[in-house]
């Protein structure tokens, strides 16, 4: 129904087959989007006419999985066979962080120049800072049964889906402690 209109148009994303989930992204204003090509490498286009704007090479790395961008477009997170996540910076034509261990996923944390890279084996969060590379804290002491992970728009909490207790926990980035937590109804138990 909505190609009817008057106002949508089709735009080609550069091959013919549609990719696979995973294997495209899109950046936050939909201007830009990344994907896998069927050599391995990561093609990054202009979504309005698919003009390659950079190849970001992932032959050799084996890319598995592209996350997503950062809020401002600069970072492209990614996935590889290795079993370990990349972030290229679009900006320097470099890759930013190499094999930061893929025990958890991959966010960007919106209104700051961070992301939350893995799961340490203490259960803590490692939060790293894009422009020095470096880590900057440890989140919060999560539970091991936590998976699925969403960052609120403003950046300040992080909710987690706990598989044990069927809850959500809701973590202050700040404090590091968990604010809530909602248990999953009846139904979801299965």
């Amino acid at each position: 129904a909505g190609l009817a209109l008057d106002d949508v148009r089709l735009s080609p994303l550069g091959e013919t087959n549609p990719p696979s989930p995973g294997k495209i992204v899109f950046d936050p204003t939909l201007e830009f989007f990344a994907r896998v090509t069927p050599q391995g490498d990561i093609t990054v286009r202009r979504a309005r006419d698919a003009v390659e704007l950079a190849v970001i090479p992932g032959r050799a790395l084996g890319v598995r999985w592209l996350h997503a961008f950062s809020p401002d477009g600069r970072y492209l997170a990614f996935d590889t066979s290795g079993a370990s996540h990349c972030i290229w910076d679009l900006g320097q034509h470099e890759m930013a962080f190499r094999e930061l261990p893929s025990k958890s996923a991959m966010l960007f944390i919106p209104a700051q120049d961070a992301f939350i890279a893995n799961r340490n084996s203490d259960g803590s969060l490692s939060i790293y800072e894009l422009k020095s590379r470096k880590e900057t804290r440890r989140a919060f002491q999560a539970s091991p049964d936590s998976v699925g992970m969403a960052v609120s728009p403003d950046g300040l909490r992080l909710a987690c889906f706990n598989r044990q207790t069927l809850g959500i926990e809701i973590v202050d980035l700040k404090t590091g402690g968990v604010t809530a937590t909602n248990t999953a109804p009846d139904f979801l138990e299965t």
